[in-house]
């Protein structure tokens, strides 16, 4: 099992937890999150999960992880995935973050979560941003029961309700 690097931002964003963890531990579109703090963005380019426990703290601890990951341009925020039904905030989300939006077409994919490891019995919700389309599969890597076609929003995941595992952007 790949070790875990911990990095931790400036005292202006000590709450936020960094997790980096070296590409070559993971297939393409795996998360290593943190389970601690309940507002998150994930960088999918370097792989990077920051979590806070206040959502209005979240922007900031995000700047800073990447600023320390080495990167200096904002990017797209692909899709967020909720912890309740309905877009509800309270409970917590996850931002999907990267380097691209999403393209027109369906028939290619432009970003995956192959293994969303602790927020996997917590979705409950998603909506696609800068054009993307979201599928969601019951088990990692794309296998088992799946919400159907690729959609730009689910308030509610009905059967996959806390039982989402993976996902993909198209």
């Amino acid at each position: 099992m790949a070790r875990w690097s911990r990095l931790f931002a400036g005292a202006a964003v000590a709450c936020a937890t960094v997790l980096a963890v070296p590409a070559a531990a993971h297939a393409a579109g795996s998360v290593s999150d943190s389970s601690e703090g309940k507002y998150c963005a994930y960088y999918a380019p370097t792989k990077t999960m920051t979590c806070v426990e206040n959502e209005a703290d979240l922007p900031a601890a995000r700047s800073a992880a990447l600023k320390s990951a080495g990167v200096l341009a904002e990017d797209y925020i692909l899709g967020i995935f909720f912890d309740n039904s309905d877009y509800n905030t309270g409970a917590g989300y996850v931002q999907w973050w990267d380097s691209s939006n999403c393209t027109a077409s369906t028939g290619d994919i432009d970003d995956g979560w192959a293994d969303t490891t602790t927020w996997r019995n917590r979705i409950s919700s998603f909506q696609g941003k800068s054009g993307c389309r979201i599928k969601v599969w019951s088990s990692t890597s794309y296998t088992g029961s799946t919400n159907g076609a690729y959609v730009s929003a689910q308030a509610n995941l009905n059967v996959l309700n806390d039982h989402m595992w993976s996902a993909r952007f198209t």
